[in-house]
């Protein structure tokens, strides 16, 4: 007699997507980890997170951003909302990552903008390829919509051409 094991294997990375959540949680310690282990205990990575206060300030707000297959993230889904102290969670979209695309652009500008600059790409995790006293070489990679809003917010600060 034999017997065949059918081996649950989690999809190709290809199959995946790309989900981004938002959670309006209670801001106490403990919280960030529960919904961390939340993900973990499913095998989900956290690709990005962002944490942030809300106007009032018994709240937070949480972003998160992760690949991984839409059944699993609709069973996160429903244990995150269990968790006590987490009020509300969103699934904001989801997208495919075959459509990212890498850019390359030489932003000029004046040197007493470029904290502020320097924040704005940090704040959209991309990269500082090269730098010097007045322009800065960013290399991003991502969806074609947020490239529009990061070079409209650029545009505040000085000069940015596509390389």
């Amino acid at each position: 007699m034999s017997v065949k094991l059918k081996l649950a294997l989690p999809p190709p990375f290809e199959a995946l997507s790309m989900f981004t959540l938002s959670l309006l949680v209670a801001n106490k310690p403990g919280v960030l980890g529960r919904v961390a282990l939340v993900f973990s205990r499913r095998g989900f990575n956290i690709d990005s997170l962002n944490v942030t206060h809300t106007l009032d300030s018994r709240f937070s707000r949480m972003v998160i951003t992760c690949f991984g297959d839409e059944r699993i993230l609709d069973d996160i889904a429903k244990q995150t909302r269990n968790l006590i102290d987490v009020i509300h969670f969103t699934v904001l979209g989801s997208r495919d990552p075959s459509e990212m695309t890498t850019k390359r652009y030489r932003v000029s500008l004046d040197s007493h903008y470029k904290k502020v600059v320097l924040g704005i790409i940090e704040e959209f995790s991309y990269r500082v390829v090269d730098f010097s006293n007045d322009s800065l070489l960013i290399e991003a990679v991502t969806f074609e919509d947020e490239l529009e809003t990061f070079v409209a917010m650029i545009k505040h600060y000085g000069t940015i051409e596509k390389i």
